[in-house]
């Protein structure tokens, strides 16, 4: 008799214009838009207009855990599951948070370490709640973690969970009246459009041709690694997340923050076609970048090389490599801890031919 194998069921695919989690998402774009080259030019003019003392308690809020992603994943866990009123209505979304128990607040704190931990390869030497009870012990898992805000203030909302609750729901209230209200309202027929172009466009059910399809990218190694865990991705647009992408994972759901700012007319191949040039040609269209470009001619150079013939600082040939990769136009070769990088031949290839197509 054959082997009898569970047969793993297909994955359910959604595609979903969420207040909630585009909020959240928008307020972590904003935070970090100093770290990213390319992110859409409302987020930059954003952070430029927010009053200094929301501007520090989004910092507290959102960088929590170094990356806002973690904060995202955290909140979305309690208060953004598949049919939650936060997905609709920013009023409930603050409800639904100011409803969580202490227990509750502990537990987003929790995940917020422990995500973070692993994500920058830090071994916790204690069970996390002997840390959060220890103050030294506390402050020196933050230190590594190279959270960018001020420890002992970070310190002092992780030992009080609902203080760093109250902290996250006045932020995200502040910033949607003063900040992001009018400018969502305009966005979001351009986001609901988007999800029913996806929803109503016949799909590979083969993941990866899916995730390709939507996103112009190939799913990432360390998302793929992960997919037998997920029975649930939800798409979720964002007009301001420019070439990169974002991923949740809260248990058996992958939720995908993806580029939404063009959406193709139905049936128009020829606007199919040309979308995909928009962010490769964003990612050229700098002088900096060009220049990195000539350097690269030809040959293949380390990280420090390319900084040291620029002559401009580190972090923002850093923030320009990190674009021109996430575009595509650049391969990365990782070598003993070291960046190598080179022109992505092909893809500049296909560049040149989509634009030839245009002719």
């Amino acid at each position: 008799m054959a082997e009898l194998v569970r047969a793993r069921p297909a994955l359910k695919i959604e595609f979903l214009s969420s207040l909630g989690l585009d909020v959240l998402s928008t307020m972590g774009l904003v935070g970090i838009v100093q770290e990213f080259e390319g992110l859409d030019e409302w987020v930059v003019q954003a952070a430029a207009s927010l009053p200094p003392r929301l501007r520090h308690d989004m910092q507290l809020c959102m960088r929590a855990g170094h990356y806002s992603y973690v904060v995202v994943e955290a909140v979305a866990e309690q208060v953004l599951q598949p049919g939650a009123a936060g997905h609709d209505d920013i009023k409930a979304l603050l409800d639904d948070l100011r409803a969580l128990s202490p227990e509750q607040c502990r537990s987003m704190v929790r995940a917020i370490i422990l995500r973070t931990a692993r994500h920058h390869d830090v071994e916790l030497e204690q069970p996390i709640d002997d840390i959060l009870a220890d103050q030294e012990r506390l402050e020196a898992v933050v230190s590594q973690l190279l959270i960018p805000i001020d420890t002992a203030e970070l310190v002092q909302l992780f030992q009080e969970p609902t203080e760093w609750r109250d902290l996250l729901v006045s932020s995200m209230q502040r910033f949607w009246d003063r900040v992001y209200r009018d400018e969502y309202a305009a966005q979001q027929p351009g986001r609901e459009r988007n999800v029913y172009y996806h929803r109503s466009h016949g799909y590979s059910t083969h993941f990866p041709d899916l995730f390709a399809a939507v996103t112009g990218r190939r799913v990432p190694d360390h998302i793929q690694e992960r997919m037998d865990e997920v029975t649930t991705v939800r798409f979720v647009p964002s007009q301001y997340i420019g070439p990169y992408l974002s991923f949740l994972f809260n248990n058996g759901l992958l939720t995908v923050f993806y580029n939404s700012s063009v959406t193709p007319a139905e049936g128009d191949e020829q606007s199919e076609r040309t979308q995909s040039l928009y962010q490769p040609l964003a990612a050229l269209a700098d002088k900096t970048r060009l220049q990195i470009m000539s350097l690269l001619h030809g040959r293949e150079l380390y990280a420090q090389e390319i900084v040291n013939l620029l002559d401009i600082h580190q972090s923002a040939v850093s923030r320009h490599l990190k674009l021109m990769e996430t575009a595509g136009v650049l391969t990365v070769r990782r070598d003993k801890g070291a960046k190598f990088y080179s022109i992505n031949r092909q893809r500049i290839e296909d560049i040149s031919s989509r634009l030839r197509e245009l002719l």
